[in-house]
């Protein structure tokens, strides 16, 4: 008899798992519930990989926006043509505002530069903690364990 303590993802998949004492073993409820997780992570990467597809092309369909409206503004200037009005929207040709060019960043001086605060390098600190230097502000954790799950 055994009882499995409550983690909060009892309600969401009661209709996956039916954990009654005596019903299961203990190996085998936990094998459910690591094997529905090896389902959701294939699930995560899926959509990572659908995500990272789709960004592509957003990118594509920007850049594919942006050299359209380029073709219409120099096609518009090659013909000193300054204005088109149509049915659902005007187009016009202004001049536009000029913008920073940096020829030589040492020469900038400091009131025209953003002040970034120093990060913490994580993985350093552990190296080094590792090889056995005191830093100071910086501990090794204690080890946890962790689960290790092998699919074939």
């Amino acid at each position: 008899m055994f009882r499995i303590l409550s983690t909060g993802w009892e309600d969401k998949f009661h209709d996956k798992i039916k954990i009654y004492e005596g019903a299961i073993n203990l190996d085998e409820a936990v094998g459910v519930i690591v094997r529905s997780a090896l389902e959701d992570e294939a699930l995560v990467q899926a959509l990572k990989t659908r995500i990272e597809g789709m960004g592509e092309r957003l990118s594509r369909i920007q850049h594919t926006a942006s050299n359209k409206r380029l073709a219409a503004l120099e096609t518009m200037e090659q013909v000193d043509l300054k204005k088109i009005v149509e049915p659902d929207f005007t187009i016009s040709v202004r001049p536009g505002s000029p913008g920073v060019v940096v020829t030589c960043d040492s020469t900038i001086p400091d009131a025209y530069k953003v002040p970034q605060p120093p990060k913490i390098d994580r993985r350093k600190i552990l190296d080094a903690l590792k090889a056995g230097a005191d830093i100071p502000g910086a501990v090794l954790s204690n080890i946890k364990n962790t689960l290790s799950v092998r699919t074939k």
